[in-house]
């Protein structure tokens, strides 16, 4: 028989596409993890002073909004997902079209406030 090559090879993977897929992690130790550690504890330490959930609910509700915007990192987490739910499209579905048209109204005069008339 004549030396034919072989066309299939003997692994589904040829060993240069294995050797790449292996991933290899560095080593850690504690000059390499970042010290992130003080936001969680300023954060941490500050929900003391707000009441637990379910206490004087308009008290808390008041706490948070105070508190909220003394924290960069909170503030600008809670206006990156305010802007990203506030540019989504809504509609509002009812087999009532009354309905549906009495609560797209509420919430957009919700949304607007005096805005609309």
């Amino acid at each position: 028989m004549p030396n034919i090559p072989q066309l299939i090879p003997e692994s589904q993977f040829p060993q240069k596409a294995l050797d790449a897929s292996k991933q290899v992690y560095p080593k850690v130790d504690a000059s390499s993890i970042p010290n992130n550690g003080w936001q969680t504890w300023t954060i941490a330490s500050s929900s003391d002073s707000i009441l637990p959930w379910g206490k004087n609910v308009l008290k808390r509700d008041q706490q948070l909004r105070d508190f909220w915007p003394t924290e960069t990192f909170l503030a600008g987490a809670l206006a990156s997902v305010c802007f990203n739910r506030a540019s989504l499209d809504w509609e509002i579905r009812h087999p009532s079209e009354k309905v549906a048209q009495a609560v797209t109204d509420m919430l957009k005069s919700a949304i607007a406030g005096s805005e609309i008339g």
